[in-house]
């Protein structure tokens, strides 16, 4: 929270995103109808708007670079764009700003936030592991650290996100939010980010502490997946889900973790 305060005058920041639209690399491109220039324009303009409206701080980002590439495939062209987004954008606002690169591109986002000012990163994944949209995605803590300490830039700061959108956790499933959180912080992260199921969609009002139970509680609550049932069973909880062609039936057993599933 202190490093957090060194940015941000207000206890609870709020941060407003910059998308910025296709760039060059990108299959999306056209410099014909939108080149970097009106690139920025456009970058500035909604910065400018979101100080305007009273937020503490933007963070730049290219969300438009769709289908994204695995941080092993970013391309120069991305950082380098980026990086002349986000010091376009800190010249023309007064708040703080931020770097992020999809998907989970921290090394490109540190690298742009170093080059163009920007005083923090958001990282999706920055520890453990998680199936993206893009295919697999491994922890990025280990490399940016060093990397952020090789460019002598321990004043930008990670924050990560826990159970990010934009892909599945499976593969972690026996594993709490919690714990997550709690990995995130013993690995180095600055600070946690909890996300909702997609952008726009806020957050699952689940607390971590209460594990798996909570989860399904919220599932049954919000009717997130159709003919949901959960039906408690002692300290175990079974879920019931209908699939809706052939009229079977899956259950799920559970407790803290997955322990039977079956039709």
């Amino acid at each position: 929270m202190r490093q957090l305060q060194s940015i941000f005058r207000e206890k609870k920041p709020i941060i407003g995103m910059v998308h910025l639209r296709p760039l060059p690399g990108s299959p999306m491109y056209d410099p014909a109808s939108m080149d970097m220039t009106k690139i920025l324009e456009i970058a500035v303009d909604e910065a400018k708007k979101l100080q305007d409206a009273g937020v503490d701080g933007v963070q730049v980002e290219n969300m438009w670079d769709i289908p994204y590439n695995r941080p092993e495939d970013i391309g120069y062209e991305t950082a380098a764009a980026l990086a002349v987004g986000i010091y376009e954008v800190g010249k023309h606002v007064s708040i703080p700003v931020g770097a992020e690169c999809h998907m989970n591109g921290a090394e490109c986002a540190m690298a742009s936030a170093v080059a163009a000012g920007a005083r923090w990163i958001r990282v999706f994944e920055w520890c453990n592991a998680f199936i993206s949209q893009s295919g697999f995605v491994n922890g990025a803590g280990g490399r940016v650290s060093r990397m952020r300490d090789r460019l002598k830039a321990g004043h930008i700061l990670a924050l990560c996100d826990v159970n990010v959108k934009h892909g599945s956790h499976y593969i972690i499933h026996d594993r709490s939010v919690k714990e997550q959180a709690m990995d995130i912080e013993a690995q180095g992260g600055d600070a946690v980010i909890v996300t909702g199921f997609d952008t726009g969609i806020k957050s699952w009002n689940v607390k971590p502490q209460s594990g798996f139970r909570s989860f399904l509680e919220a599932v049954w609550q919000r009717r997130i997946l159709r003919n949901c049932c959960p039906l408690p069973m002692g300290r175990l909880w079974a879920v019931r889900l209908r699939r809706r062609e052939s009229g079977r039936t899956l259950w799920i057993i559970t407790g803290q973790k997955l322990l039977w599933t079956g039709w």
